[in-house]
């Protein structure tokens, strides 16, 4: 359970990353409606996201904090990437995991 500091300040982090990380669409990513693959997107921060990163490492100590269990992945063969911006690219993995 989050205190009430807790709560705002992540109220905040959530604000942030609203106004300054796009939400992609179907349209954006250029997968037809009705195909399932829009669900296996995965998103990858770029190396130079540096701000959005770091803002992301403020949330995992909150959750380490809470004894919430998460990892921090890297890869340079995120899958077949279908988006890409200035922060960020999303990728279907590779079924078989490697490409």
């Amino acid at each position: 359970m989050l205190e009430e500091h807790e709560r705002l300040w992540f109220k905040e982090v959530v604000g942030w990353f609203e106004r300054n990380l796009k939400v992609p669409s179907r349209t954006d990513i250029g997968l037809p409606y009705d195909s399932n693959e829009y669900e296996r997107v995965v998103y990858w921060f770029r190396p130079g996201a540096r701000e959005h990163i770091a803002r992301m490492r403020e949330v995992a100590a909150m959750l380490k904090h809470h004894g919430v269990s998460h990892r921090l992945l890297k890869t340079d063969k995120p899958g077949r990437i279908v988006y890409s911006d200035e922060f960020q690219v999303g990728a279907i993995p590779h079924r078989d995991g490697v490409k």
